[in-house]
C-alpha cells in the first residue's frame, strides 16, 4: 500500500519507511492519525505546515516505535 497523497510533501518520505516497519495511516477531518504496529499507539498529526510540525510528529513515531533510516 502507498503513503497517500495527503500526506504532507515533507513527511511523505518518512511515512513510507513507517509503512515498512508496519505503521498505517488514516484521514481525519483536520489531518491524520499514523498506526503503531504494535496496534495500541496512535500519533495524531495536522495538515497544516507548522515550524515543528515534521519534528514532532517523527518525535512522537519514534516513541512509539518508529527508527528512521539512517
Amino acid at each position: 500500500m502507498a503513503v497517500p497523497d495527503w500526506v504532507p510533501k515533507d513527511l511523505k518520505k518518512d511515512f513510507k519507511e513507517a509503512e515498512k516497519q508496519g505503521w498505517t495511516f488514516k484521514r481525519t477531518t483536520r489531518g491524520g492519525q499514523a498506526f503503531a504496529p504494535d496496534g495500541l499507539s496512535i500519533v495524531t498529526f495536522h495538515l497544516t505546515p507548522g515550524r515543528n510540525a515534521k519534528t514532532e510528529v517523527l518525535s512522537k513515531m519514534r516513541q512509539y516505535g518508529y527508527r528512521p533510516r539512517s
